[in-house]
């Protein structure tokens, strides 16, 4: 009957996790809802009986189960506080991971009858190095349409100079467009001060260009890219190794190289064309030194590994400036040791040697090419450093939501608190690794810039986060069930953080904006702001930050002393269910906690019910209520239930911001409500996606707040949509609101990125593929570019198309409509659309050349890959750019 009622419960919450909800009251924390029929109620049910019952599992393993009950809480018909609504959206599925998860470990013993692989601890480095180059090359390949970005272009263009002209000087290589092999768009020349010879060198060291430029003259950036994956990869089965050598145990090791491989931080910087992962590769070969000789103090070392490591450390400042403290640290004390060993002076001298000249030389190259040996005099007068940044720059790369590590990967924040194991077992080991790493950290918080720029979280610490496996290895081995219980969870969370930054759309959540609010937490749940329930150094200051960590330190630990206290006092039954909701419900404190010391509200209803517009499919959840008070609705009502506005969410906006931002509103007609003056006046303008160009402009003379009797038409849906006002109409405005009159329902087609209006024609561009201009847009060269056209009452469009410098071959098609067109250089011709070819139809463009006007004497240097300009008869003229 147990694992009946497992079953069932288990259905249930699968059905309710199919459904939709939108706040449309916060005051009343009033809710609509859309949930599958009643038939899927059943066979859902029927099925996870089935299931459970086959399944015999046992009863212990049924208590994970349990956490289920969090995607119930959003649907209960009552009034509830804001902690129960975070469980609707992507979060249900970290909900559903842990439920699955937790039943699969706790019944291991039936679905695993035999033993895991045994890889012999001779290969296993090999094969830990294998599956990690696996994993760092599969997430570049998801994420490749947003990288190359921040400073790798600068990275390759010093590299590009070295192999094509010999030299430093990057000037002409910017000139030349040379980086156009790997970067689309126009890139200047990084750099704050020209050398003596005033010529420009890049501000970035020539380390890590050097480094690459091997793999990048055989294979370009590709090749680039995945010499530094097999780089990173050989650190990964270092950090396997040393976890080894320390504690004997594989599945420590293991632990210890998964913790460290799946770490958000240390996969995305892993393919990347910065100085990190290399920097990270050279500290794990120092630390493997280290290791070997705290192990093993009097073992005979051949000369030529002091030369070696003396080697590797002597390229750590090449790569930058920061990690001339990385190489001090591993030199002293590996030349402490090295110092107290038989023969030890020669051996000192081959592990210094090369360090020794390499510093000379580094100095020299300052010397040369500025006139003086400071490393900062690339930043010329920009170099704002001080102890003063210390502690924000601790508080950020540690705790802040977009940049730290506790919340992008709580398990290396945890492998700080694991040293205290390694300390048990190696002392001086464990101090030395210590001071290492505070000693790079206080030089890398010293600059006010400790989140490293347009690149992923905790970059400036990538270098010394592959040192904590070692840490968390020797808790992994020493640890006890609850220790590992722990250390589990966060792997867990660690990984899932990984996957969803890496997999959401291929990577959009990679580059957060200084703002204070996480694009990966603002994405989690949309009808609550969790971004506001825990801490940010950038929003709030690092006291506050502190502050926030805090709370959540302190529930809890309250919460886990409470589940403790419950497996010892109370029955085996309830002992399981406290230890499986113990994290829920520290969670639901926490953020209530938080939540209520802020001076903004936690509930978002616009960005719920833009969510609900985004996700319902009448056909799939015909099932529609109320909720709060209780009440069925049909299909057709819950539309005109829904107000749209923009969002509280993220930054208070600026003076000028726009009256209406929303992002996804489907295909549908908007009425139009003004909150304002009785009289109104002024000007609205309506703008599609991330875009200059209007595709509606509303006269409010004459019309009265309230209902306005404008009315917004899209034809398609839309990535975002934003209205805007002149000052005559904002200083009558108070709330802009748009309400759905009529929906299309979603059949899972395009949403147009941006809009512009030629004359009386609207074009909606469904892909990155058409350039929107005043006059006219361009189709990429070689590119088809997917389109929707909407005339104006009275007006059938009539495309024109004009070829660039280059003869044009350009294909139309709509449905079964095709056309071909075969233009001369700059030749204009006029194409007559048939009725098939008009919204809501897509109409593609396809241009069968392209060329770029800076090769064709664009003033303006314009170094895009053009085909073929498309406008329509009645738009303006104006020549192409």
């Amino acid at each position: 009957m147990g694992r009946l009622a497992a079953g069932v419960f288990i259905g249930a919450s699968l059905w309710l996790s199919q459904g939709v909800l939108a706040l449309v009251d916060p005051t009343r924390v009033m809710r609509i809802g859309a949930l599958p029929s009643w038939s899927w109620l059943a066979a859902s049910c029927v099925a996870g009986a089935a299931l459970a019952l086959l399944a015999r599992l046992p009863s212990d393993a049924l208590a994970p189960l349990l956490v289920l009950g969090l995607v119930w809480l959003p649907w209960l018909p009552a009034r509830v506080p804001a902690a129960f609504l975070m469980w609707d959206g992507p979060l249900e599925g970290l909900v559903w991971a842990c439920a699955i998860g937790g039943v699969m470990w706790l019944s291991r013993a039936r679905w695993a009858a035999r033993p895991w692989p045994v890889v012999s601890a001779a290969r296993a480095p090999l094969v830990a190095g294998l599956v990690s180059a696996i994993i760092f090359a599969s997430a570049w390949i998801v994420i490749r349409p947003r990288v190359p970005s921040g400073d790798e272009p600068h990275y390759l263009i010093i590299a590009q100079s070295l192999l094509n002209d010999g030299d430093l000087k990057i000037e002409n290589n910017h000139r030349e467009y040379q980086y156009l092999a790997y970067f689309e768009g126009a890139l200047k020349p990084d750099f704050m001060q020209r050398g003596r010879d005033r010529q420009i060198y890049s501000i970035h060291a020539p380390g890590t260009a050097v480094v690459v430029a091997p793999a990048f003259l055989l294979a370009g950036y590709r090749g680039a890219v995945l010499f530094v994956v097999m780089l990173a990869a050989l650190g990964m089965a270092i950090v396997w190794r040393v976890g080894y050598l320390v504690t004997g145990s594989p599945p420590a090791a293991w632990f210890g190289w998964l913790a460290v491989t799946t770490a958000l931080p240390v996969v995305l910087h892993a393919s990347t064309i910065y100085p990190d992962p290399i920097g990270a590769t050279i500290a794990l070969v120092g630390l493997l030194v280290l290791v070997s000789l705290d192990l093993a103090p009097l073992a005979v070392v051949p000369p030529w590994r002091w030369f070696m490591t003396g080697t590797a450390l002597a390229l750590l400042p090449w790569l930058h400036t920061r990690f001339a403290v990385l190489a001090a640290g591993f030199g002293s004390v590996l030349a402490l040791r090295v110092w107290r060993r038989a023969g030890g002076g020669k051996d000192l001298v081959r592990l210094l040697a090369v360090p020794a000249l390499s510093a000379a030389a580094w100095f020299a190259y300052f010397w040369v090419i500025y006139g003086t040996v400071n490393p900062s005099a690339p930043y010329g007068r920009a170099t704002e450093t001080g102890l003063s940044w210390v502690p924000q720059g601790f508080a950020g790369l540690l705790l802040d939501q977009q940049f730290g590590l506790a919340v992008n990967a709580p398990i290396l924040l945890a492998g700080i608190v694991a040293m205290r194991w390694l300390a048990q077992q190696r002392p001086r080991l464990a101090g030395e690794l210590t001071v290492i790493g505070v000693s790079y950290l206080v030089a890398v918080t010293t600059f006010p810039m400790w989140w490293g720029g347009t690149s992923a979280p905790a970059r400036f610490i990538v270098a010394v986060l592959p040192l904590l496996g070692l840490p968390l290895a020797c808790a992994w081995a020493a640890g006890r069930g609850p220790t590992r219980a722990v250390l589990g969870v966060l792997l867990g969370l660690s990984a899932a953080w990984t996957v969803a930054v890496v997999g959401v759309d291929r990577g959009a959540f990679i580059h957060n904006g200084r703002d204070g609010y996480s694009l990966l937490l603002d994405w989690l749940t949309r009808t609550v702001d969790l971004t506001l329930a825990l801490p940010s150094v950038h929003r709030d200051g690092a006291l506050a930050a502190l502050g926030d960590t805090l709370v959540w330190l302190v529930v809890g630990t309250l919460v886990t002393a409470g589940a403790v206290l419950a497996t010892r006092l109370a029955r085996p039954t309830i002992a399981l269910a406290a230890a499986w909701l113990a994290v829920p419900i520290a969670i639901l404190l926490a953020t209530s906690v938080t939540w209520s010391g802020r001076d903004r509200a936690a509930y978002t209803p616009a960005t719920s019910q833009m969510s609900f517009l985004e996700r319902w499919y009448p056909g799939r959840a015909p099932l529609t209520m109320q909720l709060a008070p209780a009440r069925w609705l049909t299909p057709a009502q819950v539309p005109r239930r829904l107000t749209l506005s923009s969002s509280t969410r993220g930054p208070a906006p600026r003076e000028n911001a726009p009256l209406v931002q929303m992002f996804t509103p489907p295909a549908g007609d908007y009425d139009v409500f003004i909150d304002g003056s009785d009289a109104l006046a002024g000007a609205l303008e309506v703008r599609l996606g991330r875009h200059e160009l209007t595709i509606e402009t509303w006269r409010l003379e004459g019309r009265s707040a309230g209902y306005t009797g404008l009315t917004l038409h899209l034809p398609v849906d839309a990535r975002s949509l934003t209205i805007t006002g002149d000052a005559a109409a904002r200083r009558n405005i108070r709330q802009l609101t748009l309400r759905p009159r009529t929906l299309a329902l979603r059949t899972g087609r395009p949403e147009a990125i941006r809009a512009a209006r030629y004359g009386r024609t609207l074009v909606y561009a469904l892909d990155a593929n058409a350039y929107l201009e005043a006059a006219a847009l361009w189709v990429r060269g070689n590119s088809a570019a997917s389109l929707v056209v909407q005339g104006d009452p009275g007006t059938h469009p009539s495309v024109r198309l004009q070829a660039g410098p280059v003869p044009n071959v350009v294909t139309l098609s709509a449905g079964t409509w095709h056309a071909e067109v075969s233009l001369a250089a700059g030749q204009q011709l006029d194409v007559p659309l048939p009725e098939a070819a008009l919204a809501p139809a897509t109409f593609s463009v396809d241009s069968g050349s392209g060329f770029r006007p800076s090769e064709h004497g664009s003033p303006t240097g314009d170094v895009r890959w053009l085909g073929v300009s498309v406008t329509w008869a009645d738009a303006p003229d104006s020549a192409p750019p």
